[in-house]
């Protein structure tokens, strides 16, 4: 059994402002209740997929970068988006000035596309 000094009161608050209008809106849809239903944001517009071939070709990049980036399966620019500095300069063993030079290339791409 509880005593008065064991027993604790709690309050709880429940807001349930916006709720009338959330449920009187679904009944009679207008477009102003519409309106005020925000949308999720879209997700932005992937760059197109690109050989590696062509993308070294067209930005003059050395073959070394090629079958450096071809050697480590990277199929094209559209990848580089998911590749960090560290892991293409580690796993790649491009130098600073390679590195560069992709990046470079990378960003003259997605700007003409």
């Amino acid at each position: 059994q509880l005593t008065q000094d064991t027993k604790s009161s709690s309050n709880i608050t429940v807001n349930f402002s916006g709720l009338a209008e959330l449920l009187n809106a679904r009944q009679n849809p207008d477009t102003t209740a519409i309106q005020s239903v925000q949308q999720p944001p879209r997700p932005a517009q992937l760059p197109p997929r690109l050989s590696l071939e062509a993308f070294c070709d067209y930005y003059d990049l050395p073959c070394s970068v090629y079958n450096k980036l071809d050697g480590r399966q990277i199929m094209g620019p559209h990848l580089l988006r998911l590749i960090s500095n560290d892991q293409l300069r580690t796993e790649c063993a491009l130098s600073i000035g390679e590195l560069a030079a992709i990046r470079d290339a990378e960003e003259r791409w997605k700007e003409s596309v």
